[in-house]
């Protein structure tokens, strides 16, 4: 879970972890790493070891 907190970069709200078997993953499997807000609209969200990009971030806008 720190860690999880520490490449989001934040330890307000709830996580989740998704664990997704597909062939674009550089790695066995590849993991959606997920911060929810207060609202329980997603703040920020990391997919990783996608492969020829890396890690995709994404940041919610208000």
């Amino acid at each position: 879970m720190d860690a999880m907190k520490r490449k989001l970069e934040t330890t307000k709200g709830d996580f989740l972890k998704v664990i997704l078997n597909d062939r674009i993953f550089a790695s066995a499997q590849g993991e959606l790493l997920i911060n929810l807000g207060r609202d329980g609209l997603c703040d920020k969200a990391i997919l990783e070891d996608v492969l020829f990009f890396g890690d995709v971030v994404g940041k919610r806008v208000e």
